[in-house]
């Protein structure tokens, strides 16, 4: 039942976009609205993730056959890799396409803050840096007092 015949042109707007967990695993969401009362169907995203005023891309991903529902929004997550979710500024570039070739295109800068801690320890998978040079600095102090002690010892008995 329609109360027009004016077709509703459909229309897609990028309302935030934040770190976040899906199913445990790291991902940022860019989170897309359909604003309008019609669906839009075979839908394409594709999503790509930069450091702010960097061109290098970190993160991207590209789906196909999306559909959304009239007056709805939903969370395209952008998988991180099993990577730690690190503070600092980024840049996300959302392209989207549905089956009458209707185009969006969205830039926003965000940021992950140091709240990301908490999702990092919660995710599973995750490949965390480990601190080699900590460790190696660590290594080369232990084996100097270990030296430092053998060397008082062996010149104490040639005393005695």
């Amino acid at each position: 039942m329609t109360e027009t015949n004016k077709k509703i042109k459909p229309e897609l707007k990028l309302i935030d976009v934040k770190p976040a967990l899906e199913n445990y695993h790291t991902v940022v969401k860019a989170f897309i609205q359909n604003p309008t009362a019609s669906i839009i169907s075979d839908l394409k995203i594709e999503a790509q993730v930069t450091k702010k005023d960097s061109k290098t891309v970190l993160h991207e991903i590209k789906k196909e056959n999306y559909a959304m529902a009239p007056n709805t929004n939903f969370g395209f997550a952008i998988p991180w890799d099993n990577q730690e979710l690190k503070p600092g500024k980024y840049t996300v570039s959302v392209k989207a396409e549905d089956k009458t070739k209707e185009k969006w295109e969205f830039t926003r800068d965000f940021e992950i803050k140091k709240e990301a801690e908490s999702l990092n320890k919660e995710a599973v998978d995750i490949e965390k840096s480990f601190p080699w040079g900590w460790t190696i600095a660590g290594g080369i102090v232990l084996l100097a007092i270990i030296a430092g002690a053998v060397y008082f010892i062996i010149k104490k008995r040639r005393k005695n």
